[in-house]
């Protein structure tokens, strides 16, 4: 049997697959600048319909943006709410 290949709750980011899957720990100076850019992705995707569902940012959503960086991730986000 074929695996399903979606997040079962709304995210950021869409076309997740489970074999992406991304996993360990951090220090305590790691995890607040984690939780920052948590806070911040949670006021960029404010204005943007397709996140209206989004009631948490995810830590793969966060890991995501990190990667991205800011300016990519609000290109996607507009390029995925025309």
């Amino acid at each position: 049997m074929k695996k399903k290949n979606y997040i079962p709750f709304p995210c950021v980011f869409r076309g997740k697959k489970s074999h992406t899957r991304v996993q360990g720990i951090m220090t305590t100076r790691g995890g607040q600048a984690f939780e920052a850019a948590r806070r911040r992705l949670k006021q960029i995707i404010k204005p943007f319909a397709s996140c209206a569902a989004v009631k948490r940012v995810s830590d793969g959503d966060v890991f995501e943006f990190l990667a991205r960086g800011e300016a990519d991730t609000v290109r996607y986000l507009m390029k995925v709410n025309k």
